[in-house]
């Protein structure tokens, strides 16, 4: 009995030297990442575009992406919706002069594999909004492109009042803005040179 554990624990220890794990590559992202926010109001609905998208993530890359273990993006708070009183509005309610920031860090994600070069991530982490943090939980779609770069793309709504944030209002209180909103993104990672 013990002759067949010897072959046995050497064909372990050859497969468990062979196993290497994917290796991890940092890829920051590009100034073709863009994010925006759209909501409704009581007259019409709205939209309002981060001026920049900044972040970075550390990705398992083999044939393809199998895990993505850190991430992290932020955009200034001063968000612009191509209105002056609307930027005025908005910037006030996120508390813009003293959070400068909304930003994301990861905390958990599992990648699904798709068809081709797509895959999708599931994934949770903290965003911090006018000074709060909330855990909020999302999917986002990936794809690896030809050139190397990695595309995402999703959506997560955002209730404004549970970071403490009062929906902005006008014309004396007759135009009120909703309570939930949605974050787009569309985000082109390179790997970091």
């Amino acid at each position: 009995m013990t002759k067949l554990y010897i072959p046995l624990a050497a064909l372990m220890l050859v497969l468990l030297a062979a196993w290497q794990p994917n290796p991890t590559i940092r890829y920051t992202l590009t100034e073709a990442s863009t994010l925006w926010v759209t909501g409704t109001s009581s007259l019409h609905d709205w939209q309002c575009d981060a001026t920049q998208v900044k972040g970075w993530l550390d990705a398992e890359v083999g044939e393809s992406v199998t895990g993505i273990p850190v991430a992290e993006i932020s955009v200034p708070s001063e968000l612009d919706c191509d209105n002056g009183t609307m930027n005025k509005k908005t910037r006030k309610a996120l508390k813009s002069d003293d959070h400068k920031t909304i930003s994301f860090k990861l905390t958990k994600a599992e990648v699904v594999p798709g068809t081709g070069n797509a895959f999708n991530i599931k994934t949770t982490g903290q965003l911090t909004i006018a000074g709060v943090t909330n855990t909020v939980t999302t999917t986002v779609k990936g794809e690896m492109l030809a050139n190397g770069n990695m595309q995402l793309t999703g959506t997560l709504p955002v209730t404004m009042s549970d970071h403490g944030v009062d929906p902005p209002t006008a014309m004396l209180g007759t135009l009120k803005t909703g309570d939930d909103v949605v974050v787009h993104i569309k985000a082109i990672a390179a790997p970091a040179k």
